[in-house]
């Protein structure tokens, strides 16, 4: 991505302009934001003509100060509407602006044809330091464009985080999804994982330490860097799902009752193989597609009721045939 179009920057109260700043974006993968890079970035700017030395003509005296404008490359423009007299600045209609002019048409610069300027590809090595967050901007001074009666223009790199198949950013902090089974819940678990550092980190949960569905836990100090304090780091955060059995067995049910079971919970399992009918409708859970939608027949009936006729219509349009009751 590039861009510019501003009006450049002013070196000095007299000093002339400062070039549009171009850009481009970098990937970078989350690995390097960690550890820091050097990272080649290859763009094309704009650069002073190496065949005419940036003045637009093989021959230097063939370039010539613009006698209407005086190299200034605008002048005045005076209207008068009846006693009003107005003035207005705009560019130079001899030389375009440019405030010179080439004398001889047939000694401009070949290469450049004129425009002082060429294209050229350029590599720049650029330090991601450690902690660099998403979409920093890092300016390379004067390695932008080149343009005629202005400085150099400077280069803006912008780093732009790849997505992980593991781990999600915020700030300094990292986030990542684990399943686990209902045991390790209860028992306790322990996983290795690749971390951005290049490191295998082994993670564990004490035993007898239980995790809930859904419930998010921390490793204290395993995040990104923090830019500038790169003895400083962010935290990991992992958010549990606990994948539970369909069915169990009765034998390990009866010991999952004798172990962790209550006598409430005791007797509400004791119900359901009891129930009875005292009057309370009994309703069984079971399992049905949550994106499955139950259909309304409010909106038929109702369009049946405000005359939408139309299969009917049809029905009769196909042949069906009409059966009347004789009288007796």
């Amino acid at each position: 991505m590039m861009f510019g179009g501003g009006m450049g920057r002013q070196r000095g109260p007299q000093g002339p302009r400062q070039a549009d700043p171009i850009g481009q974006e970098v990937e970078v993968s989350l690995e390097q934001m960690y550890t820091g890079a050097d990272v080649k970035v290859e763009y094309q700017r704009q650069c002073k003509c190496p065949e005419c030395d940036g003045q637009g003509s093989s021959v230097p005296d063939n370039i010539q100060r613009c006698s209407q404008c005086h190299g200034n490359g605008v002048v005045m423009h005076t209207e008068q509407r009846g006693n009003m007299i107005t003035q207005r600045q705009m560019h130079c209609p001899k030389c375009k602006g440019k405030g010179e002019i080439i004398a001889d048409a047939t000694k401009i610069c070949k290469k450049c044809n004129g425009r002082k300027i060429t294209v050229e590809k350029k590599v720049l090595e650029v330090r991601l330091e450690p902690g660099t967050s998403d979409q920093t901007k890092q300016t390379m001074f004067q390695e932008g464009n080149f343009e005629p009666g202005k400085t150099q223009g400077d280069f803006v790199v912008i780093f732009r985080q790849k997505k992980h198949k593991i781990f999600r950013r915020e700030e300094a902090d990292l986030f990542m999804d684990k399943v686990i089974t209902l045991d390790e819940a209860v028992c306790g678990t322990s996983f290795k994982i690749q971390h951005p550092c290049g490191d295998e980190i082994m993670i564990f949960r004490k035993p007898g330490e239980c995790i809930n569905h859904g419930q998010i836990l921390c490793v204290k100090s395993q995040g990104m860097p923090v830019k500038g304090r790169i003895y400083e780091h962010g935290n990991l955060f992992i958010k549990f799902e606990v994948k539970f059995p369909k069915q169990i067995n009765p034998e390990v049910r009866e010991l999952l009752m004798k172990v962790i079971g209550t006598e409430e919970s005791r007797k509400r399992i004791a119900a359901c193989s009891e129930l009875k009918h005292d009057g309370v409708k009994n309703c069984e859970l079971v399992y049905i597609d949550p994106q499955q939608r139950t259909k309304n027949s409010d909106t038929n009936q109702g369009q049946r009721e405000y005359g939408d006729h139309s299969d009917d219509e049809e029905g009769m349009q196909g042949g069906a045939q009409q059966v009347q009751c004789g009288g007796m």
